[in-house]
């Protein structure tokens, strides 16, 4: 943890982080990390789907890409035309 170097709340800090320590979740986290990280399999090129069957039968995390967020694009592209045809009528009648 990150605090000044004076800090009154760094006593407290330091104390949970030593009950942390001592209790070893922080060394049963990270092997639970290490194993995660080895028995996910790295996919490459073609194999996009199918690397996304078999993480949803493994329950492994699959990494978003673009496929995955290209409806969050179109609704932005969306917002934005419909604002320019707001601005654009608003244009207009301020004109006449």
């Amino acid at each position: 943890m990150v605090l000044q170097q004076h800090s009154p709340l760094k006593r407290k800090f330091d104390l949970v982080i030593g009950w942390l320590q001592k209790s070893g979740l922080i060394s049963h986290y990270f092997r639970q990390s290490l194993r995660l990280a080895a028995t996910t399999k790295e996919y490459g090129g073609g194999e996009e789907e199918e690397a996304g069957q078999e993480a949803k039968e493994e329950g492994a995390v699959v990494a978003l890409n673009l496929d995955h967020m290209q409806g969050v694009f179109m609704i932005a592209a969306l917002g934005w035309f419909i604002a320019c045809l707001v601005f654009l009528t608003e244009a207009c009648i301020l004109k006449t």
